[in-house]
């Protein structure tokens, strides 16, 4: 019997809070908003979101807060009584913040209520804060960056880069990109970049399409038409533009699962270290020398000899060496090249070797 009582008095609450629960209600005249495309130039820019208390009570807005602090609120605090409209008032700062965003204002009711305001927009921005963002000018586009250094790759590896572009004219431009190797391909996420937007560039490395070992520069062509159908310029651009983006990454051999030491070449290196002393300026350059030894029994294939400055050059060098044999290698600073005062560089030779496939000595000196 007492079970049942409280049977009784569990729906009555029930009803009693469901009853009271639907004295709440409001209808929403506008909520989300788009600001369309804003001039950071013009500053601060406002819109508004309404709601009617369609409810028996009054309402309250106990906070309104938006997702970051480029936008501020303003809502009324006093009850907004059945009927009546609220409005909430919104101001985004595009300072700052060239391109298109999405931001949020939560509105909490004095119900526990818990109600989301998107508003969004595509900020056309100023000069000075697209050179912060993006440096590199192509005409109107505007990139992230003039280089990219993918660092070290091993052979078989696809690293994935980005660059992000913006069009900072009040025109719908068209880019082309083209890649300077079969290896480097690019993709992008829009053809058409509109007024204010962002368009990201993809630059996969495929190394085995590369198909070559060691340093890497592939030019990365960016151009941009910016005349008229009839071949004059147009209102928005002065003719044509371009910038080359160098990609550089140094790929390395592929390391070998298995190691036959029976059939394969141990390299090793001799001296290590090469101190050329005080080397007077200018003239045709100074010869260093240092040799490759095969400690192996199988045959050790010399797959490519670099140094890490652009004066280095290499004279001689092998391609195969046997097993036990050794092989001179001759190398070059171009001292009319460099600046007065000390240098050291790094020369790295890549072999076939399994457990050792990158061997590197250390060239330094001083140029009077």
């Amino acid at each position: 019997m007492q079970r049942g009582k409280r049977l009784i008095v569990a729906l009555l609450t029930g009803l009693s809070m469901t009853a009271a629960g639907s004295e709440y209600e409001i209808r929403w005249l506008e909520k989300n908003y788009d600001f369309g495309l804003m001039k950071e130039v013009a500053g601060p820019k406002s819109g508004r979101s309404r709601f009617v208390n369609t409810g028996k009570k009054p309402v309250m807005i106990t906070y309104a807060r938006p997702s970051c602090g480029c936008t501020s609120v303003d809502y009324p605090e006093e009850p907004i009584m059945p009927g009546d409209t609220a409005t909430i008032c919104y101001t985004y700062d595009p300072t700052g913040r060239p391109g298109r965003f999405e931001k949020s204002v939560k509105v909490t009711l004095d119900d526990s209520r818990k109600e989301i305001i998107r508003i969004s927009g595509n900020v056309l921005g100023t000069p000075e804060s697209l050179s912060m963002f993006y440096p590199i000018e192509v005409g109107h586009l505007r990139l992230t960056d003039g280089g990219i250094d993918a660092g070290t790759v091993t052979m078989g590896s696809a690293p994935n880069k980005f660059v992000n572009g913006y069009n900072q004219s009040p025109d719908t431009i068209r880019p082309r990109v083209t890649s300077g190797s079969p290896g480097l391909k690019i993709t992008t996420n829009a053809e058409a970049v509109g007024p204010g937007d962002i368009v990201t560039y993809g630059l996969y490395f495929d190394t085995r399409a590369h198909g070559e070992t060691g340093p890497v520069e592939i030019p990365v062509v960016f151009s941009l038409d910016e005349r008229g159908e009839s071949g004059e310029s147009g209102e928005s651009g002065e003719g044509s533009a371009s910038y080359t983006l160098i990609y550089r990454a140094e790929v390395l051999p592929a390391p070998t699962a298995a190691i036959n030491r029976g059939k394969t070449g141990e390299c090793f290196i001799a001296p290590g270290n090469i101190d050329l002393g005080s080397i007077p300026s200018g003239g045709n350059g100074v010869d260093f020398t240092f040799r490759i030894l095969n400690q192996g029994r199988g045959q050790l294939d010399v797959t490519r000899i670099y140094g890490d400055r652009e004066d280095f050059r290499l004279v001689k060098g092998p391609e195969k060496i046997k097993g036990g044999k050794s092989a001179e290698v001759i190398c070059r600073l171009e001292t009319g090249l460099m600046g007065k005062g000390p240098f050291r560089m790094k020369v790295k030779v890549l072999t076939n070797d399994p457990m050792k496939p990158v061997n590197e000595i250390s060239v330094s000196g001083e140029i009077e």
